[in-house]
């Protein structure tokens, strides 16, 4: 270095200088003490010493000055190689520090490249590693997504390989998370508009109707649009509002009621073998906002007793929403939805307005849910976050393209029971008609407390008990005693 040659120049300098100032000091000694040591020299060698002690003292004093100015300009060189020293260190420290970083991450890579496929995208969000993993290695034919639902296509099979695979990278979803366990499962699915969530509610509505081809299920949706529609495929407007859809929020509550009605009996009875019940309210903010505190209550109840006990007595709510504030339903949204499965669609995960439970890190699942919504084609479906109640953990899932064409309801057939059809009318009232087959020996209590449900339901206004007595009768052939009728009010929501 430079600086490393002017430093050795520079103390043979000072040395070299530091030499000459001795000699000058020596001399001025010499030439001034002489004298008073040898008082019997001569008086010319005695002017001879005195002069020449004068002459080195003065070359002292001028030297002395000179070599503090230079030493001055040696100091400022000597920091400035000190700091250059320093700053080559730093470098050099910086350098190899960067070295072992690189390293890491590429040995990281390539553990990662070991890794599922399907993993790639949370480790490279995670750890930063775009552009060292590599793409996963697709076949020439490529294979139907898996569903686990027996009987359901869960996505079109690909045309092409180039159908499959993007520019620069892609993967190949895992859709077994999408099985019959959590079709049947109570849920909250969270969407804004736009993000699928009605059309996935329509679908689990069909899959469940598949799963269980004996079992009943409702719906009830208060911004229903007969154009726009997308629930059951094949039924026509008239046989979905007159047998499975309720339009108006008290329609909406009674069905509420009906679940629960459903489940205490079966609890009470210890019964798991009852036909399954499924009730999907879709807009369920929009439908609690037009209802009494009282009844808000009421409706948090229900489904907070049906998050315990649904599955096991195959009584089931699924709601849909876009979101879910505290202000809405009078308590903390994460205490409702901790008994409940939960799939985000779209990024409906970061509305502040919604608490999810504890065990969700929003931040983490909605960027690991937006880099594996980079990597899928259009035709693989949409990255969400999926909660399974009773596997742990939130996780980021693909929810499979979802064409509700391809799905069709067969049959105009009732869904209210064996003895008889429950449904609900075209202007929101739910009616009531026999088969022939359907005697009033026949019927069983269920179907009995269905049909009266039907019954008060088209009606305008409450029923008083007596009519509900003289109804009861006119259904099941027998009279009620008061006990027996407080009983049936109840099981109705009727209030005393």
């Amino acid at each position: 270095m430079l600086f490393d040659l002017e430093h050795n120049t520079i103390e043979k300098l000072v040395r070299r200088e530091r030499q000459i100032l001795a000699a000058f000091a020596v001399g001025a000694l010499v030439g001034t003490l002489t004298p008073l040591l040898m008082p019997k020299v001569d008086r010319i060698t005695k002017l001879l010493f005195l002069s020449y002690g004068t002459a080195s003292s003065a070359a002292f004093t001028v030297t002395t000055h000179l070599i503090q100015r230079k030493e001055r300009i040696y100091g400022s060189i000597d920091r400035a190689r000190m700091e250059a020293l320093k700053l080559h260190m730093q470098q050099e420290v910086a350098y190899s520090s960067s070295v072992s970083k690189i390293g890491a991450q590429r040995r990281l890579a390539q553990f990662i490249n070991n890794l599922p496929f399907w993993e790639h995208a949370r480790w490279i969000q995670q750890f930063g590693l775009g552009g060292l993993i590599e793409p996963p290695a697709i076949e020439a034919t490529a294979e139907e997504p898996h569903s686990a639902l027996p009987g359901v296509v869960t996505a079109p099979p690909q045309s092409s390989l180039d159908d499959l695979v993007g520019d620069d990278v892609a993967i190949v979803p895992d859709y077994s998370w999408l099985d019959p366990k959590f079709i049947c499962s109570t849920k909250a699915v969270f969407g804004a508009r736009g993000s699928g969530k009605s059309t996935y509610l329509s679908f689990e509505a069909i899959a469940w109707t598949q799963i269980n081809p004996d079992g009943e299920l409702r719906i009830g949706d208060i911004h229903f649009d007969e154009e726009e529609s997308k629930w059951l495929p094949g039924l026509s407007v008239d046989t979905l509002l007159s047998q499975y859809v309720a339009t108006e929020p008290q329609q909406v509550l009674a069905l509420f009621r009906r679940a629960r009605t459903l489940l205490r009996d079966r609890v009470k009875r210890r019964d798991r073998k009852s036909k399954p019940f499924k009730f999907i309210c879709d807009e369920f903010v929009g439908f609690i906002s037009r209802l009494s505190k009282a009844e808000v209550a009421e409706v948090v109840d229900i489904i907070q007793e049906n998050s315990f006990e649904a599955r096991k007595y195959g009584v089931v709510i699924v709601l849909g929403l876009h979101s879910l504030k505290k202000g809405v339903i009078g308590i903390d949204s994460s205490a409702l939805l901790s008994g409940m499965s939960l799939i985000c669609l779209g990024n409906s995960i970061a509305d502040p307005a919604t608490r999810f439970p504890a065990d969700f890190n929003v931040k983490a699942l909605l960027a690991e849910q937006q880099q594996v919504a980079s990597l899928l084609q259009d035709k693989q479906g949409r990255a969400c976050v999926v909660r399974k109640l009773d596997e742990g953990m939130p996780r980021v899932e693909v929810l499979p393209y979802l064409d509700l064409d391809q799905y069709r309801v067969g049959g105009e057939e009732s869904v209210g029971g064996e003895g008889g059809q429950e449904s609900v009318g075209r202007e929101g009232s739910i009616n009531s008609s026999h088969t022939p087959s359907s005697s009033p020996a026949s019927l069983t209590l269920d179907q009995l407390m269905e049909k009266m449900i039907a019954w008060m339901q088209s009606l305008d206004e409450l029923p008083s008990p007596e009519q509900v007595k003289e109804q009861w009768e006119k259904l099941s052939g027998k009279s009620l005693t008061d006990d027996q009728l407080k009983a049936v009010c109840s099981g109705l929501g009727l209030k005393d």
